[in-house]
């Protein structure tokens, strides 16, 4: 019996010991528990703010993409407005060219009919001679 007891009191010393154990082992892992459920807690705030930096890049992505449609746009419509210019222009030179053509032409005009006028006032002023010489001549008759 005293070896039943002293077999007893090892046992329940070998239990005691265990328990501590243990519960140092469950002190330990709350421990690691709390620490993970920081760590994970922190990664949670982090994921979230990674997902509202995310959702901000986005917007400022999809606002750069319609500014970029918008120049596109702009830049379209700016090379038609320089090419119709460019039309106009030659449009232009070509009209300046035929009206510098046809004030040519009329100088032109202008001096054929000065020498024509100035042709026939000789021509006149030739027969009025004549006719006066004629009549003078007729009147000594």
């Amino acid at each position: 019996m005293h070896r039943n007891l002293e077999q007893a009191e090892t046992n329940n010393r070998k239990l005691s010991d265990r328990i501590h154990q243990l519960i140092d082992e469950m002190s330990q892992l709350r421990s690691e528990m709390d620490s993970l459920n920081f760590q994970i807690t922190h990664k949670d705030i982090s994921l979230a703010e990674s997902k509202d930096k995310l959702a901000t890049k986005s917007k400022e992505i999809k606002a750069l993409q319609s500014k970029l449609k918008t120049l596109e746009k702009k830049s379209s419509l700016a090379q038609m407005n320089l090419s119709e210019m460019d039309s106009l222009r030659l449009e232009l030179e070509r009209t300046t060219e035929n009206l510098n053509s046809k004030k040519y032409e009329i100088e032109c005009m202008e001096k054929g009919i000065e020498a024509t006028h100035e042709i026939t006032s000789r021509e006149i002023d030739a027969l009025s001679s004549a006719q006066l010489n004629s009549m003078e001549e007729n009147s000594h008759l």
